[in-house]
């Protein structure tokens, strides 16, 4: 146990890395007709990295780690304003990216899936989303590390 704690990185990207590998083996485990349940793979992508933040801290530091990792999810870094910003700018650039595309002779087709009516709470939810997973792990674990 004192290695682990000696070491916090090498077991966050050894959890890192070794869940993601654990998807992607169920899938193949399922098209060769070995298992019969599905992980989804981005949700499984996300909550994994997560999962091997938490893991990671709880090992390594205990619960104070964990609560640590907890608080940096709504520790305000600058004035609210900024966060507006950020997201808007998001979108105005994915935007200006798809009209620039349209101008210059591309053909763009909105995801069938979903109305423009749901495009934003969409993208939203996918912005909130990856923000407290993903983000959480590798920039609330491994880089103040």
């Amino acid at each position: 146990m004192n290695a682990v704690k000696r070491h916090p990185l090498v077991v966050f990207f050894v959890l890192a890395f070794a869940l993601p590998w654990l998807v992607w083996g169920t899938s193949i485990a399922q098209a060769n007709g070995l298992i019969s349940f599905h992980i989804p793979q981005p949700l499984a992508f996300w909550i994994g990295l997560t999962l091997a933040a938490y893991v990671s801290a709880a090992l390594t530091g205990g619960l104070p780690a964990v609560k640590d990792l907890l608080s940096r999810i709504v520790r305000w870094r600058v004035a609210p304003i900024w966060y507006v910003v950020a997201l808007t700018l998001t979108a105005l650039i994915s935007l200006a990216a798809i009209l620039i595309y349209v101008v210059l002779g591309g053909t763009y087709q909105a995801t069938p899936s979903l109305s423009v009516r749901e495009l934003l709470p969409a993208f939203l939810f996918q912005v909130f989303f990856f923000l407290l997973t993903e983000e959480t792990a590798w920039r609330g674990f491994a880089l103040p590390r």
